[in-house]
């Protein structure tokens, strides 16, 4: 389904789609319309909530990940969360360093 989204897109944009997989075929709508091209990169973390590709392109991340780790997606889940926090938790102590000229 997701396929059959991309090549009518890219055809609605003018992107030539013959012999392009579907990754490469996402990333080239992704970037005329303005996003990062970044569709199944492995990006765990994605800062474009309105992107029609997200949900999938995530979905397919924590897949990727679950493989590599060998545990069920439900856990590779969970693990992603607290990588997500922590790495949230950094940024804000950063931003306040920052703030206070540290």
């Amino acid at each position: 389904m997701i396929e059959k989204l991309a090549r009518t897109k890219a055809e609605e944009l003018g992107l030539p789609h013959a012999g392009r997989n579907l990754s490469e075929l996402v990333r080239s709508i992704q970037q005329r319309e303005g996003y990062e091209a970044c569709f199944d990169t492995g990006n765990s973390v994605c800062p474009h909530e309105s992107c029609c590709w997200r949900e999938s392109c995530l979905g397919r991340a924590l897949t990727r990940r679950a493989l590599e780790l060998g545990v069920p997606i439900e856990e590779a889940a969970v693990r992603e969360a607290r990588t997500r926090r922590a790495a949230m938790r950094l940024d804000r102590r950063l931003r306040r360093l920052e703030q206070i000229g540290v």
